[in-house]
């Protein structure tokens, strides 16, 4: 009797072990399932909210913006008598020495007098008082003063003139334009005899040649030469630039999809629904977007590098 209920002692026994073999087999398999689960959902919100972009080929450029004024060689035409006058010559035209440009036609009208060119050059009826300031060998002078002259532009075509009114000048169009630039940028991007783009509301000047530095406090004065005469600036004084100071070409992505990798610098890239991690080599970045080595244009690269690994794959 005392070896039956051993015997059925033991068996109730080993039915709580089993038993409790099997709830801890079944609490290991949901927590396996629930971790799959994570992983799967997370895995997909992840691809919700990865974002791609294209590499590309491009240029990023350093600049400096600042206001500029115009140094010409110009010739001041003054009124040989009180009266008005009437231009022969479009404004703008190139004329030789001597050319008529026009009458003035006293006030009585009883009078006229040929007003010719006495330089060859560009014809502008306008003056501002500064011809005689702005001149070309203020260019290695530098001065901030210069951008303190009050601007006081005057047509001179059908006004009444006095006798020696300005009223027209001639701009050599065979001498160079140049520019005496002010920045409030006081870095040193700039050295002598360095080549610079320059820009004139989204108007590409051509480029000039750094010939004079002067550093202030809170600014820097440029003096310009230009490759050439620049008629699209001819008729002014005073224009915003922007000056070119460095190119950078190569394959351009967002700043925002740089990473490191065990102390490499790179980027995540899509191949065929996969993440894999490419080193690069960074050249610039500015506004966002940077230019590296070591990508081909029309690559897909992660911009979200924080929401992916190397390996994961990306099914949407």
């Amino acid at each position: 009797m005392s070896e039956r209920l051993d015997r059925l002692a033991k068996q109730k026994k080993q039915k709580r072990l089993i038993l409790k073999l099997l709830f801890v087999l079944v609490l290991i398999s949901a927590m396996l399932a629930v971790a799959a689960a994570y992983r799967a959902v997370t895995g997909k919100l992840s691809v919700m909210r990865m974002e791609v972009e294209e590499s590309k080929e491009g240029v990023l450029e350093e600049t400096l913006t600042g206001t500029a004024m115009v140094v010409q060689e110009e010739t001041v035409l003054r009124s040989p008598a009180d009266g008005r006058f009437e231009n022969l010559v479009r404004e703008k035209e190139r004329v030789r020495r001597g050319a008529i440009l026009g009458r003035l036609y006293t006030e009585s009208g009883t009078e006229s007098y040929d007003v010719t060119a006495p330089i060859a050059g560009v014809v502008l009826y306008q003056t501002d008082g500064l011809e005689t300031v702005m001149v070309p060998s203020k260019l290695g002078d530098l001065h901030p003063q210069m951008f303190a002259y009050s601007i006081h532009v005057v047509r001179g075509v059908e006004n009444l003139l006095h006798k020696g009114d300005a009223f027209a000048k001639i701009v050599n169009n065979l001498k160079p334009t140049g520019l005496v630039v002010k920045t409030e940028d006081t870095a040193d991007p700039l050295a002598d005899g360095q080549e610079v783009g320059v820009r004139y509301k989204n108007l590409d000047l051509g480029t000039a040649r750094v010939i004079s530095i002067e550093r202030g406090n809170d600014y820097t004065l440029v003096g310009l030469i230009m490759s050439g005469f620049v008629m699209e600036v001819a008729d002014r004084r005073s224009i915003p630039v922007e000056l070119v100071i460095r190119r950078y070409e190569g394959i351009i992505v967002p700043t925002r999809a740089l990473t490191t990798k065990a102390g490499r610098l790179g980027v995540y890239c899509l191949r065929k629904e996969t993440v894999v991690f490419k080193e690069v080599q960074l050249v610039a970045r500015k506004a966002g977007h940077s230019v590296v080595r070591g990508l081909d244009a029309g690559e897909y690269v992660v911009t979200t590098p924080d929401l992916v690994k190397e390996g994961m794959v990306m099914r949407r």
